[in-house]
Order: structure tokens, then sequence, then C-alpha cells
């Protein structure tokens, strides 16, 4: 990749990412409400190997890592910005951050144990080509945890009309049923897909998925 195609990944990924805009104290309840519900059904073992993707400011590492001190994790995002700002977390040192694109992973096959993709499916041009690359470096029976905004709620809609209106679109917003064909297209056996309305302007779905 070219510096002016990096410059333009990481711009399109800092407008993109897990946080909305606005001051950080205004969300934080939200992030962290939204954060706490995907990592619901995660369960790792203590020398599992973990994407997250992307890992944005490194938030879910961090949970990731107090719950289970063990493991080893590889964060990948295209924003060099959000990288520093996760690299400023100390995070320890089974954590390994990468900038890269989503839709080529510098991972060999097979290689990972677990993977986290949180609030991003929305953002991305190519969603099988993502969740085709997950597939390729997640381990036979390996699990993929998958959380997104969730179409089917109307102001989840309405803010994606919003965006648009500003002339800030996204890739586009996908239903609970529409990721799961996407999912399972992939390759993964879905084992939950659920969603849920976290507050009046905060709907959600998540999926666990096994690797075939």
């Amino acid at each position: 990749m070219d510096g002016d195609s990096e410059k333009s990944a990481a711009a399109k990924s800092d407008d993109c990412g897990r946080e909305p805009q606005g001051p950080g104290r205004r969300w934080a309840a939200q992030i962290k409400m939204t954060l706490d519900w995907a990592m619901e059904p995660l369960a790792l073992a203590e020398d599992d190997r973990v994407l997250e993707l992307p890992c944005g400011h490194g938030e879910f590492i961090e949970r990731i890592f107090n719950r289970w001190p063990t493991v080893e994790i590889v964060g990948i995002d295209e924003s060099l910005p959000r990288l520093t700002q996760a690299l400023a977390r100390n995070l320890g040192t089974g954590a390994y951050l990468i900038q890269a694109a989503t839709g080529r992973l510098p991972l060999q096959a097979k290689s990972l144990d677990a993977a986290v993709c949180t609030t991003a499916l929305h953002c991305v041009s190519e969603p099988a080509r993502l969740l085709g690359e997950l597939y390729r470096v997640i381990k036979p029976g390996g699990i993929l945890l998958l959380m997104d905004w969730c179409h089917d709620y109307p102001m989840q809609r309405s803010r994606e009309l919003v965006r648009r209106v500003a002339l800030r679109p996204l890739a586009g917003l996908h239903s609970l049923r529409g990721c799961r064909v996407l999912i399972t297209q992939a390759g993964f056996a879905v084992t939950l897909a659920e969603q849920a309305r976290l507050s009046w302007r905060w709907a959600m779905m998540r999926f666990l998925c096994r690797r075939r």
C-alpha cells in the first residue's frame, strides 16, 4: 500500500470506527455497555492466540487481558493514530499491534484460536472478503465473536440515513438474518445469534461462530 492509500485508509477507519463522534464522557457509558454485552459470550483458554480486528484504541484488548492475562493478542487496525493510542495503554508483552487493511491480513492461515470483530462490519465495502480472511486465519474449531449495529431497529436505520444526508455514508448496516447469511457463506457455523436494544438509540447484534 502506498503512502496516499495508507492515509486514505486511516481516515476512513477513523470515521467508521467503534467510538461515535462526540466528547468521550458523553459516550463512555454507551461504549462500556456495548463492550460488556459483546464480552459476555466469549470464552478463551489460557494459551489462546486471539485477533481483534479492528482493534481501535485498544479498549477490548485491555478487557480481554483483564480476564485472561496469559493469552496472546494480535490487534490490527488501518488507522495509525488509533494504534498509537492503543500502544499508550501499555497492554503488556502479550499484545502485538499491526497496521494493515482488513481485507488482507498479514497472518498465516490457521494461526489463531479466536478472533473478535466489533462494530466494524458496517464500515466494510466487501464484508464477504473480510469474513473470508477471518476464516482463513482461524484454526479449525476456533471461534469468531462478531458484533455490530443492527439494521433491524428503526433508530439504527435513522442514524444511517442521517449519515448519508451528511455525505458520510457507511458501507451498509446489516440485519441479523443478513449478517448470519454472510457468516455462514464464509464457512462458519453460527452457535449464537441475537440482538438487543441496549438503549433507546443503541441497537446491536452479536454472533458467536465456530470455524469448520
